[in-house]
């Protein structure tokens, strides 16, 4: 039986999408494993909170494909709390 964590690493491997949204990434997730079709069927399934940490443990592994502006706005909170600090 595969785990939340083996069904995570497989998404982020093979659609790399969703490692750039994680709306995406619990879609596919909820439509492949859990067999979601309706929004109301989600209530019934693995959990959001369950399915993000597992990617959070994969994210040095399969980094987003779009780090341009996470690494942008990365860079303007670090000159930032520098700029706090003195």
């Amino acid at each position: 039986m595969d785990t939340i964590k083996d069904n995570v690493e497989y998404l982020l491997k093979w659609h790399p999408k969703t490692r750039d949204n994680d709306n995406d990434l619990l879609i596919q997730y909820w439509a492949k494993y859990d067999g979601a079709e309706l929004i109301g069927d989600i209530k019934y399934k693995t959990s959001a909170g369950s399915i993000l940490r597992m990617r959070r443990l994969f994210m040095k592994k399969y980094p987003p494909t779009n780090n341009e502006p996470r690494l942008r706005k990365q860079a303007e909170m670090e000159v930032f709390l520098k700029g706090e600090k003195k």
